[in-house]
């Protein structure tokens, strides 16, 4: 085929493509976005076409991006199995990216096997780069490429080099590349099978590959996503002729962590550096030399003009001088103006580095059963004789009782009941293995039947697990009984690996689970070191925060705690009450809110913004350790006669490396540089230093002593 234009091959997004986005906490409504912010954008010929996504034209996301971290999206691909030709079994892949850009010419990390059902877990980092002279050489891509069917999309470095390529080509071989990316939205003749190996391969590829990586740097602003597979699960279609993927997308952090490439040195900061070199070793300065100068001149008028000259030249001199001491002086105080505002503005800078295996901790680990309330338990010891006909489900023997609602972790099955198996295993001789059965606790709810229990070692501190001098050599293997297990299957267990003696209600969990199989998760320890308030990393010391609150039992809460404590405050000043969905509501004083309250409080919080002003108080923490790790699948259980297993699920834990990545934010301008600045643009601009300048101040407060006060 040559033909360039195949948009009317592809199926139509709105028939094949639905996206919903869900708050699990029900702090606002599911909802779905317009089905036509989904377009053919490009093509990844021989084998895809390609759609995106672009939320920007619905109102609806703007909830979501209040606190982005409460929501999942759900998105829905089905395809009838007769309308395309099967290239290989896997046929669809994945790709995030910013929502103005797409992932044209970039190859997609994820690749997906219909049918089935998925889970991801996304984080957003970014790069910021400078632009030349600066030896980054970045490029500003703010451009947007406007197709003839409407679809647009901002430049990229990518796209850039893309149209690079197919402008050489028409160029050298007068056709069009056959895998050129937007062959799909583009008219004109496309290189046959002949012209692509003589002439694009022979002649073009050579010509491209000098000219555009020279032309299409790397973009002076770049934001990526990193995916991590949580949970996948293979089905069969009961419809033979439909294939379909499931896809739950979760963004597992609210810090991005953006790698910023700022100058090592200001202008102001280089003049304050030279003038105090200059004036050091030289006694120099921009009013010495120009004093010089026109003394120079007035000795030279002395000896060659006469009496008359001599005295216009005075008067010239000393307006030349007034005026070189006044410009002087302005330049000297907005240079230290600047250098002051700077200063003021307490920036940091980061230090990156890789600890050893002393800095390496084992972490606790949190698991959330989705409904892990014993709806037996409420009828035996809360509503008794009430519970006549009522089926055993949250909305028959809940239902709008506030009373239950706050206090429904008394009625969730208890530790010993979630956890049947726990072991510490040691690989090594110098600690010793344990069972931590019993070890385990009931900490907080989840949503609104959720119960979440915690693995944390501090309330032992005479362990023999603290004596151990290898933590890392320890697995963690524990099995969970789901006792919300769906006959369809599905994830009903989530967890979280965090550090020791932290209360992480609010923190997102990123591995997911569904009963009978076995799971591997390998995590990394990453430390983060900030700086408080005024500096711009602006943390907060949580660990006082913590200890001194007693609805955390002594733990040290998160930035994410913090806000939903923020938030339930919030809510209580200004509704009277509090969220049902709130983890910490059996702990708090006050009541929840009842159905009607809740969603009128629900539309206050999304107009007055709660979120976003107790995110801008509730900050990263000023010491933090965070897990990043990888979900593996390694198996299935099974129960002790051999038969696969539907309500049980085995995790192991371990540390997959030694090596610990540390952050530390460090003073980018510290004190004593500041006053270095200054006294260079003073030496530089006045001639003026402090030990040369003593002395005339020390006279000057003399004369005024003599004049003021010993007249009297």
């Amino acid at each position: 085929m040559t033909q360039a234009n195949l948009t009317e091959f592809a199926l139509d997004p709105m028939n094949i493509l639905q996206i919903g986005f869900v708050n699990p906490a029900q702090y606002y409504f599911e909802f779905y976005l317009n089905t036509n912010i989904t377009r053919v954008s490009y093509s990844i010929l021989p084998i895809h076409m390609c759609y995106t996504m672009n939320w920007r034209t619905d109102d609806k996301m703007e909830a979501v991006y209040q606190n982005i971290i409460a929501f999942e999206m759900n998105m829905m691909v089905s395809w009838p199995d007769d309308e395309h030709i099967q290239t290989s079994p896997y046929e669809l892949t994945l790709g995030f990216h910013h929502v103005d850009t797409n992932t044209a010419g970039q190859r997609h990390a994820i690749v997906l096997r219909p049918s089935g059902d998925y889970v991801f877990g996304v984080i957003q980092e970014g790069t910021q780069t400078l632009p030349p002279p600066y030896d980054t050489n970045c490029r500003n891509y703010s451009d947007i490429k406007v197709f003839d069917d409407g679809y647009f999309v901002k430049w990229s470095r990518d796209m850039c080099n893309e149209d690079c390529k197919l402008r050489v080509v028409r160029r050298v071989c007068n056709c069009i590349m056959s895998n050129y990316v937007y062959r799909n939205k583009i008219g004109g003749r496309v290189c046959d099978r002949n012209q692509t190996i003589t002439c694009v391969q022979a002649h073009a590829r050579e010509t491209y590959s000098r000219i555009c990586p020279r032309e299409c740097t790397a973009a002076c602003r770049e934001d990526t996503y990193k995916a991590t597979q949580s949970i996948w699960r293979q089905v069969s279609s009961e419809d033979n002729d439909l294939k379909y993927v499931n896809i739950k997308v979760i963004v597992t952090s609210r810090q991005v962590d953006v790698l910023h490439f700022v100058p090592l040195l200001s202008s102001t900061q280089i003049l304050g550096i030279i003038g105090g070199y200059v004036g050091f070793w030289m006694g120099l300065s921009f009013y010495k030399v120009g004093a010089e100068c026109a003394n120079y001149i007035l000795v030279i008028v002395y000896r060659i003009f006469r009496v008359q000259a001599v005295m216009r030249y005075l008067v010239v001199h000393r307006s030349f001088m007034a005026c070189l001491l006044i410009s002087t002086i302005i330049a000297c105080s907005m240079s230290c103006i600047k250098e002051l505002y700077e200063y003021r503005r307490f920036p940091t800078t980061v230090y990156y580095s890789q600890a050893n295996i002393k800095g390496s901790a084992y972490p606790a680990t949190t698991v959330c059963l989705l409904d892990g309330i014993n709806y037996s338990d409420i009828c035996s010891t809360y509503l008794r004789q009430n519970c006549t006909n009522r089926e055993p489900n949250f909305e028959s023997m809940v239902g709008n009782d506030i009373l239950l609602m706050k206090f429904i972790i008394n009625f969730t099955y208890t530790a010993d009941e979630i956890v049947t198996e726990c072991t510490m295993e040691s690989r090594s001789d110098l600690c010793e293995s344990f069972d931590c059965v019993t070890l385990w606790n009931r900490t907080f709810t989840y949503v609104k039947t959720g119960s979440c229990y915690t693995f944390d070692m501090t309330s032992l501190p005479d362990h023999p697990f603290w004596r151990c001098k290898e933590q890392f050599k320890y697995n963690l293997r524990f099995r969970v009984h789901s006792y919300g297990a769906k006959d369809g299957g599905g994830a009903t267990m989530t967890a979280l690996v965090h550090e020791q003696n932290r209360y992480t209600s609010g923190v997102i969990h990123s591995f997911r689970f569904e009963p009978g199989r076995k799971y591997y998760l390998t995590v990394f320890q990453h430390d983060i070191v900030s700086l408080a308030k005024p500096y711009e990393s602006g943390c907060v010391d949580y660990e006082k925060e913590g200890l001194n609150s007693s609805l955390y039992e002594g733990h040290i809460i998160q930035e994410e705690e913090c806000c939903e404590a923020c938030v339930a405050a919030t809510w209580m000043k200004h509704c009277g009450c509090f969220s049902k969905m709130y983890a910490v509501k059996h702990r708090r004083l006050g009541i929840v809110c009842d159905y009607v309250t809740h969603l009128k409080c629900i539309d206050r919080m999304i107009q007055n913004k709660w979120f976003v002003r107790c995110q801008e108080r509730c900050t990263q923490g000023c010491n933090d350790k965070r897990y990043r790790g990888l979900m593996h699948q390694i198996g299935y259980l099974e129960t002790e006669n051999g038969v696969p297993s539907t309500d049980h699920a085995e995790i192991n834990v371990y540390l997959a490396s030694t090596n610990v990545k540390q952050i530390t934010n460090l003073a980018k301008i510290k004190f004593s540089d500041f006053v270095f600045y200054l006294s260079g643009h003073m030496t530089m601009w006045l001639n003026l230093s402090l030990l040369g300048s003593a002395p005339d101040a020390i006279f000057f407060l003399l004369r005024v002593i003599n004049q003021y006060v010993l007249t009297f």
